[in-house]
């Protein structure tokens, strides 16, 4: 729980502060590390020097007075040992006998060596301050006595004291330079994004027209450059969706208006073509079928038939008739418009290959207009091959991870769409043909996102185009 909190607090910390406490909390740990490992050699080699050069002075004193007490010589022995100069941190050197008696010091007599024996030259500390070596005496292999170097630790306390406050010292001014290094540094990294975070949230509440001035020219110029360029596109991209909004809202009062001109004109027209149709039928009834004047009732029917689809399309587009679906077989209402259509493909030269996959399963769809977007888009390719050519016409399953999707794709070898058309045909009323209202294809997109799927188209001049349909099972 407490490492939580303290886990919890640290994440809120502002960026600079968590890489300051991180960089201080490694450097006092490697420095600390240092200092321990530092200072046991230290003191290893420093003691080692000490303990070398008193037990030199040892071995040769021993060596030096070996002859004087074989001969019983004690005069001699006071002599050498009162000889010895002053070394520094030195404090006695002392000869005992054979039996431990006093024979000769630097200083005044010590009490008689004892039983208690030092392996050879190894010194011991006797005191906080004090160490002894001792080395014994021998002379043509026989032993008449022993000799005792006592010297000061002092001296090797101070360096060692020396040492410590030194390496403290240095380590301390490292280690707060460094961290006054980190903090500068980051510093110079922070402002600016506490510059760009302010920035954002004057963007946030529709403020776009903001600058940042950074004079540098590494990473955090290149992002505070990127962060303005951003903020200019931001503010000119801001500004062009208000206007195609705007655009967008105006053309759609306009279809508005169109749309209820449509329903007035579609009905004040309807029920007079419907007259007109049953007229014509009438006197056709009354001349034979080899009489000329038939086929001018034909074309006045046809041109009947046309002004109705007309009316019945702008209906639609003024109001869109809501969908029914039901369980449908995509494969047979395609299979159905290809047998309506094939006098005319047959007159026109023109070959419909159909690919259609056995995996397609039924789909809840209206039959009706499903039936009249594919055959409104299989009449636009036909159209697009007046001198014939071939429709292939294809379904296909498409499993992903998240859906499963029909695909219908009609594929014409015609002459294909502008470049520059191609955005537009999606548009109400946009047309390249001479007759037609331009609202087929508009239709038709409508009818497919109301199922929930999407039509696309690709083009190219010359070689044909293709319209593809998804729909989801």
């Amino acid at each position: 729980m407490l490492f939580r909190k303290i886990k919890k607090r640290f994440s809120n910390l502002p960026i600079r502060y968590k890489i300051v406490f991180s960089v201080a909390m490694v450097e006092f740990v490697l420095l600390f590390i240092l200092a321990v490992n530092t200072e046991f050699f230290v003191k290893k080699v420093i003691k080692s020097n000490e303990k070398e050069k008193f037990r030199t002075v040892a071995y040769v004193t021993s060596s030096m007075l070996g002859h004087h007490l074989a001969e019983g010589d004690y005069k001699s022995v006071k002599d050498f040992v009162n000889g010895i100069r002053p070394v520094k941190d030195l404090l006695s050197v002392e000869v005992y006998g054979r039996e431990g008696t006093f024979i000769a010091s630097t200083v005044s007599a010590r009490k008689a060596f004892n039983d208690k024996k030092l392996p050879d030259n190894e010194p011991a500390l006797t005191s906080d301050d004090e160490m002894l070596t001792s080395s014994d005496i021998y002379y043509e292999g026989k032993k008449f006595g022993r000799v005792d170097v006592r010297f000061s630790n002092r001296n090797y306390i101070m360096t060692i004291k020396r040492g410590r406050f030194i390496a403290v010292g240095a380590g301390g001014a490292f280690f707060f330079i460094n961290i006054f290094a980190v903090w500068w540094i980051l510093g110079m990294i922070v402002r600016p994004l506490k510059k760009m975070a302010a920035l954002t949230e004057r963007i946030k509440e529709g403020e776009y027209d903001v600058s940042i001035d950074v004079d540098s020219g590494d990473e955090i110029g290149t992002l505070v450059d990127g962060f303005k360029k951003m903020s200019g596109g931001l503010k000119k991209a801001i500004k062009e969706i208000e206007d195609y909004h705007e655009e967008k809202m105006a053309q759609a009062e306009k279809l508005a208006s169109v749309g209820e001109l449509a329903t007035c004109v579609a009905h004040e027209i309807k029920n007079p073509l419907a007259g007109i149709s049953c007229a014509v039928e009438i006197l056709m009834d009354d001349y034979r079928d080899d009489d000329p004047k038939k086929e001018v009732f034909l074309e006045i029917l046809e041109q009947v038939h046309r002004l109705d689809k007309t009316v019945r399309d702008l209906m639609d587009f003024a109001k869109p008739a809501d969908i029914s679906p039901a369980m449908t077989d995509i494969n047979g209402i395609l299979k159905k418009i290809v047998k309506f259509l094939e006098p005319k493909t047959k007159a026109d030269n023109i070959n419909i290959l159909l690919n259609l996959s056995k995996d397609i399963p039924e789909l809840h769809l209206d039959a009706k207009k499903i039936q009249e977007v594919f055959l409104n888009l299989t009449l636009n390719a036909l159209h697009a091959m007046p001198n014939g050519g071939s429709l292939n016409i294809h379904t296909t399953l498409c499993n992903t991870m998240s859906a499963h999707i029909v695909e219908v794709g009609l594929r014409d070898t015609g002459k294909g769409i502008e470049p520059r058309e191609l955005g537009k045909i999606f548009r109400p009323f946009y047309t390249t043909h001479h007759k037609g209202t331009g609202l087929g294809l508009y239709i038709s997109k409508g009818i497919i996102e109301s199922h929930g799927g999407e039509i696309t188209v690709e083009s190219e001049v010359g070689k044909g185009t293709v319209f593809t349909i998804k729909l989801p099972v």
